[in-house]
């Protein structure tokens, strides 16, 4: 049970940025890692308000390619849509949001992450001889 549990949640790379990184900080470390989703948690205590304009201006400084998921305890996120960004109201809805995600692109991987793989894929490919 572990491995399939484990293939739910598979994941490329994830990199934390800890919980008070300003949106411009955020919005440039996806692009230098060439992010497909950024994903952000917002405990009950977040002021609801702050939370909604803060995924509003993340979306507006990233690549539309990059998805947002924003979660956590705050219900907030359901209640009050930001374009543009996915709720996902707790951890068990992970697996689908994947599943949606990799359905969404045909399966592979076509955000800036996959884009940038593909680069330095062929370029460390040795020439093909005619």
């Amino acid at each position: 049970m572990s491995s399939a549990r484990s293939s739910q949640f598979a994941i490329v790379a994830c990199t934390s940025l800890g919980t008070q990184t300003p949106i411009r900080d955020i919005a440039r470390a996806a692009a230098a890692q060439g992010a497909d989703v950024v994903a952000l948690s917002f405990s009950l205590a977040y002021p609801v308000t702050q939370a909604i304009e803060g995924l509003a201006e993340l979306r507006a400084q990233l690549d539309p390619a990059v998805e947002i998921w924003a979660g956590g305890a705050n219900p907030g996120l359901v209640r009050r849509a930001v374009e543009g960004v996915h709720a996902i109201p707790e951890l068990a809805a992970v697996p689908t949001a994947v599943a949606r995600w990799r359905a969404s692109r045909g399966g592979t991987r076509s955000g800036p992450a996959a884009r940038s793989a593909r680069t330095s894929e062929a370029n460390s490919r040795p020439p093909r001889a005619a």
